[in-house]
């Protein structure tokens, strides 16, 4: 099968007739690719622009997601081709999202026990700054919409429309924790060692140019606070701790999570 993409979790391949096979490297935990099938499968249902979910496969002993081909090019893409462009790219990413969290997202994990146990599981954080944490969390809002749960332009699909891929961290809350997770992966992000300083300096100007316009227009499209998104960027960053991302962004998220635990924040 003709290799199309290569991820950290699982590669993409070619399966004919209009479809592609998402097949998971042996290592990732079977129920991860459950928990993808069912949040596309219900985001399809929904009527979210999303491909659409045909079948679970096993191919060499790897678990596989069978879904229609999408043709077109990511929305990172887009960006890294007309970065003077990126205010319109933004307010697609924007509305888009708010789409997804106009639907309910019942049946599937839910957002705050999900941060919860990952809070707990985080590096580089002590036992008083989880617990601390974990308190800020528990008195947040739940909610009951459909959250992609990372969402990002390299996660938007663009020919004639914008196609939402990559569901596997699909869950259901409070669509103020899910825009904090994009802002979150809008805002950092480490880079090659050997990336020069002029590079890095426009790659950090785009970041906040993206942010910015993606905040503005997110707010306008689902009626919510800042306030009530800057709430949730502590759990949702010490959250992300959990992760498998390079140790320096570890280190940033770090920092904003003991930021953010001062006093005086």
């Amino acid at each position: 099968m003709k290799l199309l993409g290569q991820g950290r979790t699982a590669s993409v391949h070619d399966y004919g007739k209009g479809k592609v096979v998402k097949l998971y490297q042996p290592e990732i935990p079977e129920e991860d690719a459950d928990r993808e099938w069912a949040a596309s499968s219900l985001a399809f249902s929904l009527g979210i622009r999303t491909p659409k979910p045909y079948e679970i496969v096993r191919i060499e002993g790897r678990i596989g997601l069978v879904y229609q081909h999408i043709s077109g090019v990511t929305l990172l893409d887009v960006i890294k081709g007309k970065p003077w462009a990126v205010s319109a790219s933004a307010k697609s990413l924007a509305w888009v999202h708010a789409e997804i969290h106009s639907r309910e997202g019942g049946g599937l994990r839910e957002q705050k026990p999900m941060l919860a146990d990952h809070i707990s599981a985080a590096p580089l954080l002590t036992p008083e700054e989880k617990q601390r944490t974990l308190h800020h969390l528990d008195r947040l809002p739940a909610g009951y919409s459909l959250c992609h749960g990372d969402f990002h332009p390299d996660n938007v699909i663009v020919n004639d429309g914008s196609w939402i891929v990559d569901w596997m961290n699909g869950i259901c809350g409070h669509p103020a924790g899910d825009a904090a997770r994009t802002l979150l992966l809008l805002s950092i992000g480490s880079m090659p060692e050997n990336t020069s300083r002029t590079i890095s300096s426009l790659i950090n100007l785009g970041r906040r140019r993206l942010k910015s316009a993606y905040l503005s227009q997110y707010l306008k499209a689902s009626g919510l606070s800042y306030t009530s998104i800057d709430e949730w960027l502590l759990p949702v960053a010490a959250a992300r701790l959990s992760e498998g991302i390079p140790e320096a962004e570890k280190e940033q998220l770090a920092k904003i999570v003991r930021e953010r635990l001062t006093p005086d924040h």
